[in-house]
């Protein structure tokens, strides 16, 4: 898989951040107006190994949020919390603490539904700047080890574009929003913004 060329890297990148920032700003007020700060994007050509150390290394244990992107681009986009950090969230939203070690019916169904509404936010940011109506897709919640979830996402290398995020006030909180994008998308993200430049 050849790599984006160094524009198209600094444009996926400023894209990136634009759709983190409007992510984190939709948990905030999620969380009734706790702050979520994003981290500067970072992109990586990469297999699910490289992509397992960049997110936690093997064995960590996470919640994904995995949804297609519709719309024009073939990609998908994990939302990503360690797994201590997603109970947190979780009990935030929910407004109660974890009852047990293990994800409530109740938890998965106010993550699915943050990370839905957090992906749509991300989404239409970025849609509006490449002039596409993109959507996601329903999510498909996962808890596991993050290396064996990537693989089985069938994909060998991926375009990863990276954002962390993080809270700064309780919970305390960090993930990741990953966009996994194949070299045609990349192309058709970049066309777009050539048109309406």
């Amino acid at each position: 898989m050849r790599g984006p060329t160094d524009l198209q890297r600094d444009a996926l990148c400023e894209l990136a951040h634009i759709g983190a920032g409007s992510a984190a700003n939709t948990l905030s007020r999620l969380m009734g107006g706790r702050p979520v700060r994003i981290d500067v994007p970072q992109l990586a050509l990469a297999d699910p190994a490289q992509l397992t150390g960049l997110l936690g290394g093997p064995g960590k244990r996470v919640m994904v949020a995995e949804f297609s992107i519709e719309g024009g681009v073939d990609g998908l986009l994990w939302w990503v919390l360690p797994f201590e950090d997603a109970r947190r969230l979780g009990g935030t939203l929910l407004r109660k603490a974890p009852a047990s070690v293990h994800f409530s019916h109740d938890e998965v169904g106010a993550l699915a539904e943050a990370a839905n509404i957090v992906a749509s936010a991300c989404l239409s940011s970025l849609g509006d700047m490449v002039g596409l109506k993109l959507l996601p897709s329903p999510p498909d919640v996962a808890d596991g080890d993050m290396g064996t979830l990537l693989k089985s996402s069938g994909q060998k290398r991926f375009i990863a574009v990276h954002s962390g995020f993080h809270s700064s006030d309780e919970p305390l909180f960090h993930g990741h929003l990953l966009y996994l994008l194949t070299p045609e998308s990349v192309k058709q993200i970049f066309k777009q913004l050539t048109v309406r430049r």
